[in-house]
């Protein structure tokens, strides 16, 4: 008799047992994802000798221009292509596609570049005074050197945010092919959607700590590192009447 009752019962134990194999929630993954932030600071590229009036007629109103003027000065010196010029990022997953029917999916390493490229226009004008060129060619530097300071301090935060995002999305799977494809996608724009607000910030305290170096009292006090080198005295140091 027990042995009837347990033929009875074994498939019903059986059935529930195999779905629940078939549904099992993917194990963790074996190694920790790995996050990498990468920035890519090239060196400017400077353009001497340019007419002023050319410079002027192409920078003024620029919106990546670092220099602000008013129509009747003339542009001795900008900086043109700062902040963020190009990034990329890369998902990479694992294991890969194969032609079975259930996968895991996990996150190998998500690795994102940051670059930037610089160019330093310098007007002909500023050959005619030593001071005035050093005056003006260092002061677009610290422009360059605002926006590549900014950034490396951006980049461990932006590799947190990552981190975080990462350690949110717990397993993956199981899921057909089509399935596991359709979640690489979302997780790409996820990502992106993690690290733009990141950029947006950092952008933002780019702007601002650029325009500490474009103030009055700022361009005063490099004037007077050339005393009557840049013409009638309360003008910046970027322009010239």
């Amino acid at each position: 008799m027990i042995k009837a009752l347990a033929a009875k019962i074994a498939p019903a134990i059986a059935k529930p047992l195999i779905l629940a194999t078939l549904a099992a929630p993917c194990p963790l993954p074996e190694n920790t994802p790995q996050v990498n932030v990468y920035f890519t600071a090239s060196k400017p590229l400077y353009v001497p000798g340019v007419p002023m009036k050319t410079l002027t007629q192409a920078l003024t109103g620029k919106l990546n221009s670092t220099f602000v003027s008013d129509s009747q000065w003339g542009i001795q010196g900008a900086t043109v292509g700062s902040k963020i010029q190009h990034s990329t990022f890369n998902v990479r997953f694992y294991p890969p596609l194969t032609n079975g029917t259930d996968y895991c999916l996990y996150i190998n390493d998500i690795n994102v570049v940051l670059e930037d490229d610089v160019t330093i226009y310098l007007a002909e004008e500023i050959n005619k005074s030593k001071c005035v060129k050093t005056v003006v060619t260092k002061h677009e530097e610290r422009h360059v050197k605002v926006d590549y300071d900014t950034i490396r301090e951006y980049v461990p935060k932006l590799k947190m945010a990552l981190l975080r995002y990462v350690a949110g999305l717990g397993t993956l799977g199981p899921y057909n092919r089509q399935q596991t494809i359709e979640m690489a996608k979302t997780i790409h724009k996820e990502v992106g959607g993690v690290v733009a607000p990141v950029f947006v910030d950092m952008l933002k305290t780019i702007s601002k700590r650029q325009a500490a170096l474009d103030t009055p009292e700022n361009y005063h006090r490099e004037q007077a590192l050339c005393p009557g080198a840049f013409g009638p005295p309360g003008k910046d140091d970027n322009a010239t009447p």
